[in-house]
Formats: structure tokens, C-alpha cells, sequence
């Protein structure tokens, strides 16, 4: 965890861009107590696809696990 957090630390956000987020759900598949949502983020120039995995926790949502894509525009 320290060696991910000390390779982010300095990393721009799309706010330091001063680019407006825009977030496009692309698809959701809800079994029970466990989701993936597929999302489409474009930044700095690029499609970033995230895969959220969702579990519910004593009636708590939780992330986890969020693998991604980027795609070049």
C-alpha cells in the first residue's frame, strides 16, 4: 500500500486540469449483495473504462475492487 500511495502522490487530477468530469455509467449487473458497474470516465485526453466491484456489508456498499482500462481518444 505505501509503495501505491508513495506512486500517486504526486499525480494530477482531472481539477488541476481544470477539465469538468464527466462520468457515463455504461452498464450495471446486480446479483444479490454483489454489483459491477462499468463506467466510461474521459480525462486528460483519454477513455478510462473502471470496473467497480461492489459488496454489501451489513447493509454498507463497499468498493472492492476497481480494476481499469485507458484508452487513447
Amino acid at each position: 500500500m505505501n509503495q501505491y500511495l508513495e506512486g500517486i502522490k504526486g499525480r494530477l487530477s482531472p481539477n488541476d486540469f481544470f477539465e469538468t468530469l464527466i462520468m457515463k455509467i455504461i452498464g450495471i449487473d446486480i446479483k444479490g449483495k454483489i454489483v459491477i458497474a462499468k463506467i466510461d470516465v474521459p480525462m486528460s485526453g483519454n477513455n478510462q473504462y473502471v470496473y467497480l466491484s461492489l459488496a454489501n456489508v451489513n447493509d454498507d456498499w463497499k468498493i472492492v475492487k476497481k480494476p481499469f482500462h485507458t484508452k487513447n481518444k
